[in-house]
């Protein structure tokens, strides 16, 4: 495991409002998973609607983080999000992990 990790924003390019916040070693290619996926959620529908107009998530870094600690600041940006009023496609409150990228 790598000694930082980074929590990342999912921002739609139409309103620039944030939509989904993650968590990944290497940002980049967990952004590429995001475009392929097909899973049945909330997210890739959101991504799948975007990629159907020709448009893309952007990706924004929040915070580059020690990796023991990872799952308290998801939870924190998620929480941070919703109390902002952000309409977040997440489908739980974070730390979760996930085996993707």
């Amino acid at each position: 495991m790598a000694d930082t990790t980074f929590i990342y924003v999912l921002i739609d390019p139409r309103t620039e409002e944030i939509r989904y916040i993650g968590k990944s070693d290497k940002p980049n290619e967990r952004f590429k998973y995001h475009l392929r996926d097909k899973t049945k959620c909330h997210r890739v529908n959101w991504i799948n609607r975007l990629v159907g107009i020709g448009e893309s998530p952007v990706l924004k870094i929040v915070e580059e983080i020690k990796s023991e600690n990872w799952q308290e600041r998801e939870r924190f940006w998620i929480k941070h999000y919703r109390k902002m009023g952000f309409d977040l496609v997440n489908d739980n409150d974070g730390g979760g992990g996930c085996d993707n990228p």
